[in-house]
């Protein structure tokens, strides 16, 4: 089973500024220990012609839009046409590919996000790796130690849902994602349950009473 989660089969590595970061490792979580220390190293590489260097350990390119309000705290790099939005939370150690989307109230935290990764709505996303136009849906979590492949598989983008399914086990790349539904609460949850994982609960409101 643990052939399915390499590198190799889950990301393409032509997609994100760290593609070093990557080399010599076998396991997609094999990177979260120097996430923080290649930063800062790729940092001082970048152009300013392309980069602003607002504030100690941050790069963020001159084409990404960052919203006023959002809290960004080094290490972290922020890629060409990326986009942070409103009171999005960056607490360090964090890469945002090109064309990257972090949404309202997103925190990132020790985490690659490949080109093209959206992660718009009251997301959480620590100690994680993100494939290319990985997408998570709104109040999802992507937590300790988990992987979201690249979309790869039948050219079409791997999208992570909060509390939704469109069939009992559905086929996402090459795992497989089980769907328990309760009368309050959803699951959904890559399985088997050893790194990665990744997981997520959606409360349903109670009912309306009769009329």
């Amino acid at each position: 089973m643990l052939k399915d989660f390499t590198i190799a089969n889950l990301l393409d590595l032509n997609e994100t500024i760290a593609k070093d970061l990557f080399e010599g490792k076998t396991y997609p979580w094999e990177v979260l220990p120097e996430i923080g220390d290649f930063i800062l190293k790729l940092g001082q590489t970048l152009s300013e012609e392309e980069y602003d260097h607002p504030s100690e350990d941050v790069w963020i390119a001159k084409s990404a839009k960052v919203a006023p309000t959002a809290c960004i705290n080094g290490p972290v790099i922020i890629g060409k046409e990326a986009e942070v939005r409103h009171c999005a939370f960056i607490r360090g150690k964090a890469i945002i590919g090109e064309g990257a989307v972090v949404g309202n109230s997103t925190e990132l935290k020790n985490a690659v996000l490949f080109n093209k990764v959206q992660v718009p709505h009251y997301n959480y996303v620590g100690d994680a790796v993100l494939g290319y136009k990985s997408h998570m849906g709104a109040g999802s979590i992507c937590r300790t130690e988990s992987t979201l492949p690249a979309a790869r598989q039948a050219g079409s983008p791997f999208f992570y849902a909060s509390g939704s399914s469109s069939s009992p086990e559905p086929k996402l790349g090459n795992v497989t994602v089980k769907h328990e539904p309760s009368p309050t609460v959803e699951r959904t949850e890559i399985v088997p349950k050893f790194r990665p994982t990744i997981s997520c609960t959606m409360e349903r409101p109670s009912p309306a009473p009769p009329a």
